[in-house]
C-alpha cells in the first residue's frame, strides 16, 4: 500500500551532512517538509550544480543553509 497512511511511516527525517553547511545551522532541526521529488534539487544545491528547469521538485527547504 505504498507506505501506509500512518504519519510515522510517511514522515522520515532527511539528515544532511556536508562541509558547506553554515556553522550556525549545524545541528538545527528544520520544520520544512521534503518530498521525494525534492531530493535531486537539494543534492544539486548542496554540491553547487545548477538546477535543471524541468525538475518538479524544489530546494527551497535548504535555502540559507550553505555557504
Amino acid at each position: 500500500d505504498h507506505g501506509g497512511t500512518q504519519e510515522q511511516v510517511q514522515r522520515i527525517p532527511l539528515i544532511i551532512s556536508t562541509p558547506n553547511l553554515l556553522a550556525e545551522k549545524r545541528g538545527v532541526e528544520l520544520p520544512d517538509e521534503v518530498r521525494l521529488v525534492d531530493i535531486n534539487p537539494i543534492i544539486s544545491r548542496i554540491v553547487g550544480l545548477p538546477l535543471p528547469a524541468q525538475l518538479e521538485g524544489s530546494a527551497k527547504s535548504v535555502e540559507g543553509l550553505f555557504q
